[in-house]
């Protein structure tokens, strides 16, 4: 048995070598690849081919002109490394001639004549470059007739005017080029872009606030105190919210809106068992009556639905107007319920903000009740244990 698997092992080595003495053979009769060419596997014979093989790819390499770094000239003839010297020069030349990158052309390789070509080549090249006004670092000003550098002059104060005019980017705005006219309309509109910036309230640190005059300050100051409360208000981010910043209606708001998304499990509300004990225990005072109806169990409060979207509080009189867009107005009181998105209302008039904590769910951030959704439209306020019922 051991004898079998010793002759086995044999001949599958002895497989395997001729397999890679093959691929090695081929490789080194490409002639493209003499590197990884294994010189000590080849006959004799066999290193002869590969090195003709070797030398006819050079040789064209070579001859190409355009790759004289990867040219092993060891391994021409001299009649070889004549043809090959002029076709470098001549591929050199066709690099010179074009003007645009005169760090690579090779001037030794040059005729007199040549050079002359190659030099106004150059100064063309330059000069189209330098009259773009954009590229003025680019620009070889040794290379221009006084005529061309005032040329060059007014493109680069044209094009310099209009990036200062852009007001975004003073730190590029070469002001030394501009007319005492040109610097006022530059100030204005770096004044005003700036006042975007501010106004905008969100990127205080990007805001150059000398720049600003005392009302627009005013305005700047409201807005930055506007979105720093929404921030504050989001509840996630306690440790960016700037709390010298707000009123203390809003401290308080702010307050509870984090005392709510501490509350959250998996994306939803999980009321306290002090919570979950005043709904088991008022439970059995639900009634369900129709049309759209709501009851105030609490306080007896009947609110009608008169169609189009508007309520009748007939207890008290009051007549709550849909105005659209999920705002709504109390015309008794003149109050004005605005809805700021995602499910959040806001009181114009009182300042208290009424935050949807999902599932139905409201809080009042003011005062900190917190409206909680039964089911089948029925509400209840869990702060004062009043109880809001759809007469669906």
């Amino acid at each position: 048995m051991m004898k079998i698997i010793l002759w086995i092992s044999i001949f599958t080595l002895t497989i395997l070598t001729k397999a890679s003495s093959l691929d090695n053979l081929s490789i080194c009769l490409d002639g493209k690849y003499s590197i990884l060419c294994k010189y000590e596997l080849l006959t004799e014979s066999q290193k002869r081919e590969a090195k003709k093989a070797e030398r006819r790819e050079n040789l064209k390499i070579c001859l190409d002109g355009k790759y004289s770094v990867l040219c092993k000239r060891e391994l021409l003839t001299n009649d070889q490394k004549k043809l090959v010297d002029k076709a470098e020069k001549r591929e050199n030349l066709k690099l010179c001639a074009d003007g645009k990158y005169a760090v690579l052309c090779k001037k030794e390789l040059l005729t007199t004549k040549q050079k002359k070509q190659v030099e106004k080549a150059e100064k063309r090249e330059n000069l189209k470059l330098c009259a773009d006004g954009r590229y003025s670092v680019l620009c070889k000003k040794e290379l221009l007739t006084p005529e061309q550098k005032k040329l060059v002059q007014n493109a680069e104060s044209r094009e310099n005017l209009k990036i200062c005019l852009d007001g975004k980017y003073s730190v590029l705005c070469k002001k030394h080029l501009l007319t005492l006219e040109q610097k006022r309309l530059v100030d204005k509109a770096e004044r005003a872009e700036n006042l975007k910036i501010c106004i905008d309230g969100k990127y205080s640190v990007l805001c150059k606030k000398e720049l600003l005059t005392s009302s627009q300050k005013k305005i700047v100051d409201q807005a930055e105190k506007v979105e720093n409360f929404k921030l504050c208000i989001s509840g996630s981010y306690s440790s960016l919210c700037k709390r010298n910043l707000l009123t203390n209606n809003q401290k308080n708001q702010v307050s509870n809106a984090e005392k709510i998304n501490k509350s959250f499990v998996d994306g939803s509300y999980v009321p306290s068992s002090t919570v979950k004990n005043k709904i088991r225990k008022n439970k059995s005072s639900f009634k369900y009556l129709s049309k759209g109806d709501k009851m105030n169990l609490t306080t007896g409060e009947y609110i009608m639905d008169i169609g189009g979207g508007d309520k009748m509080n007939l207890t008290t009189g009051e007549y709550i107007m849909d105005l659209g867009d999920g705002d709504k107005m109390n015309l008794n009181t003149g109050q004005y319920i605005m809805d700021v998105g995602g499910g959040d209302k806001i009181n114009l008039s009182t300042g208290e903000y009424l935050m949807d904590i999902g599932g139905g769910d409201k809080m009042n951030l003011s005062t900190g009740a917190y409206i909680m959704d039964i089911g089948g439209g029925d509400k209840m306020n869990l702060s004062t244990g009043e109880y809001i019922l759809s007469l669906d």
